[in-house]
């Protein structure tokens, strides 16, 4: 982009202060970078009259505000200080599944894709578990769901994505399911928990891979503390840590008409706008990737599963070598058993 594309918007020389809040985005090295080196990569903007941004770089909120908008409904706000399609920095060919609406006056910093891989790798680096989350690693992973059985291709999927190559009939044959119940019922979050376990088991992974299920209980979980756990498995496991949510459908995509659950990847989360982005195992049906709040994202995992009659909730996959620990955010006063290492090979 350059500022000719946005027809209603005049260049802007940023300050002191509006510097310091676009360094603090970038972690890490960011703040001991030379700025002769960063600094002439950001583009800064006065938007004059309400202006559509193109999605293909990362924007910075200096003032005012950016209406995020979703099939022309306003979805989140980003305020002074926060910034949103920094996807687009990674990945060229990712679907854009917002509408961003810079309200007039509003001033931006913006870093196009381009100009994003003319910054030095170690300020670009740390970047990854901030801004991206899982989303590069689970991306370049082609799943397609030609039946409705998307929680066997969620964990094929992060299995995947760890690197321990997987397909979903692997899975069906290694754990012996039948697939008329797999697929015409559907199976829980600790249905799922068992067959993750299961297959880890007989693949002799116990050793390098395990998973674990936390409930969206409404008494022992909240939406900050969803918001901490997202952040706590990119800090601390990166593409190594894999997060599989368990959801009501209607409510985490704000249609009261959609019925049903569902099992989709937690790709990243943008902490100022509060935006969840999944990848999801059924591209067909709801797009490979959309975006959520984080509010509506914990109410539908904190929906109670029509079977099971238990709060739905996510599933993590990791590799042992770089995760050792339990989600610390969301400890409870209880002794956790690790089934991978007690599961029987019989099914």
């Amino acid at each position: 982009m350059t500022i000719d594309q946005i027809s209603k918007s005049r260049p802007y020389t940023p300050s002191d202060a509006d510097w310091k809040m676009i360094y603090d985005v970038l972690p890490g090295k960011a703040q001991i970078a030379d700025p002769a080196v960063i600094n002439p990569q950001f583009e800064c903007i006065e938007v004059t009259g309400n202006a559509v941004l193109p999605a293909n770089g990362m924007y910075i909120v200096l003032r005012g505000v950016v209406q995020l908008r979703q099939n022309g409904n306003p979805l989140a706000s980003a305020d002074v200080g926060d910034y949103f399609y920094e996807e687009h920095l990674q990945i060229s060919d990712i679907p854009v599944s917002l509408e961003a609406l810079a309200l007039d006056g509003t001033r931006l910093a913006y870093l196009s894709s381009k100009n994003w891989l003319q910054i030095p790798e170690s300020v670009r680096q740390p970047c990854f578990a901030t801004m991206f989350g899982d989303l590069v690693s689970v991306q370049l992973q082609n799943f397609q769901q030609p039946i409705n059985c998307c929680s066997v291709t969620a964990a094929a999927l992060s299995m995947s994505a760890l690197g321990f190559s997987c397909e979903v009939n692997d899975i069906f044959r290694e754990c012996a399911l039948p697939s008329s119940f797999v697929v015409n019922d559907g199976i829980s979050l600790g249905e799922l928990f068992d067959v993750a376990c299961t297959y880890i088991h007989t693949q002799g992974l116990r050793e390098r891979v395990q998973v674990q299920a936390y409930f969206m209980d409404e008494d022992t979980t909240s939406v900050p503390l969803l918001l901490e756990a997202i952040d706590e498995s990119n800090r601390l496991g990166g593409d190594n840590d894999i997060l599989v949510a368990n959801f009501q459908v209607g409510l985490a995509h704000g249609k009261e008409n959609m019925p049903g659950g569902h099992f989709a990847v937690i790709a990243k989360c943008n902490p100022s706008t509060g935006l969840v982005h999944m990848m999801d195992v059924h591209p067909e049906k709801y797009g490979k990737l959309w975006v959520t709040t984080v509010e509506r994202l914990w109410q539908a995992m904190s929906d109670r599963d029509g079977t099971s009659m238990r709060s739905r909730g996510l599933l993590r996959f990791s590799a042992r070598a770089a995760v050792k620990t339990h989600l610390k955010t969301f400890k409870q006063r209880c002794n956790y058993v690790d089934s991978t290492r007690y599961l029987a090979k019989d099914p």
